[in-house]
């Protein structure tokens, strides 16, 4: 045996120097220790997602409801003008838009949501969402907003009584996609259903209206078209689930801390846009807009005089354009 071998032998005997194995055992014991002591050492995942999401709070004037939920809350005085449309005519919804069973008063509310992915379905959340109502000169809005999957529960516990308070509710494609998927997501953390308000889903006036002048009827056609809105630097409703998982990843909260604006804007035109259609019922040619369908909805919310003087106000050249006369 070389005497160097037998030298570091007897001192690993002896107790005065550690050898390869025994650094290497203490050095896993200290990184153990620091697992398991997460309020020491290196920040657990947890922690990091936890402190990026109190700085996100903080930069969007936000409150921590619970673990994984930020709840935030804006105002627009009634002069605010949204487009071409004041903020003043929302809270009353026009009898030209609502059917027979829907009440005549009581609080409306303004609802969308913001999912993580565009077609619902198994495993898409409601990662933002935001409620909007008059109150005293004032629109307000409430929005919930996710930092981690954890908190949707939380939030949806805290929307309940907000949605249970609105006598009519107003939403975009609600029908369809937000109000089902509302239902779904309160199913699979086991929250009573929701006693479900009266609802205005202004996507059917609007395609019944325009679905043959314009090439397509999404919300943001609506204000580019009719509410003479135009958004300057706002996320796409396509890039929100983008978004998410990127925040999820631990990546920049840049793109993120968007959403609320974007969500925030979808609902201040939902706001609006009741008032505008019933300027459309009331003269349907000045916004471009197909009077016969006009003449149609003005008939089934009972303005039959109304309706006679739109269909009197058709010229020949425009009845043979009309593919479908009114019966």
């Amino acid at each position: 045996m070389p005497l160097r071998t037998r030298l570091d032998a007897l001192r690993r005997a002896a107790g005065t120097e550690p050898g390869p194995a025994e650094a290497n055992t203490t050095a896993l014991a200290r990184r153990l220790g620091q697992l398991r002591a997460p309020g020491q050492g290196t920040p657990t995942r947890r922690a990091c997602r936890d402190n990026a999401a109190t700085a996100l709070a903080g930069s969007l004037g936000a409150t921590v409801l619970g673990p994984g939920v930020l709840v935030m809350e804006k105002r627009w005085p009634l002069v605010h003008q949204h487009g071409s449309w004041p903020v003043a005519l929302s809270g009353v919804i026009p009898e030209t838009l609502m059917p027979q069973r829907l009440p005549k008063t009581g609080l409306v509310g303004y609802f969308d949501t913001e999912t993580s992915g565009l077609s619902g379905g198994a495993g898409t959340v409601i990662l933002n969402c935001g409620l909007a109502w008059r109150e005293g000169a004032a629109l307000v809005l409430r929005q919930w907003l996710l930092t981690a999957f954890s908190g949707e529960a939380a939030m949806l516990r805290d929307l309940l009584p907000r949605l249970a308070a609105v006598g009519v509710l107003v939403t975009y494609n609600g029908t369809t996609f937000d109000l089902p998927l509302l239902r779904d997501r309160l199913r699979f953390h086991g929250i009573t259903t929701m006693a479900e308000p009266a609802h205005v889903d202004l996507l059917h006036p609007v395609r019944r209206l325009f679905a043959r002048v314009w090439p397509r009827c999404r919300l943001v056609d609506v204000e580019q078209r009719l509410l003479g809105f135009h958004r300057n630097d706002d996320m796409p409703g396509s890039e929100v689930p983008a978004a998410w998982r990127n925040w999820l990843s631990g990546r920049p909260a840049h793109g993120f801390q968007r959403v609320p604006e974007h969500n925030a804007l979808d609902v201040l035109s939902l706001a609006v846009l009741p008032s505008a259609l019933a300027r459309v019922l009331e003269d349907p040619l000045a916004y471009s807009a197909r009077p016969i369908a006009a003449a149609r909805m003005l008939r089934q919310a009972g303005k039959h005089q109304y309706c006679h003087r739109i269909l009197n106000g058709i010229n020949a050249q425009q009845w043979l354009d009309l593919p479908d006369p009114i019966a």
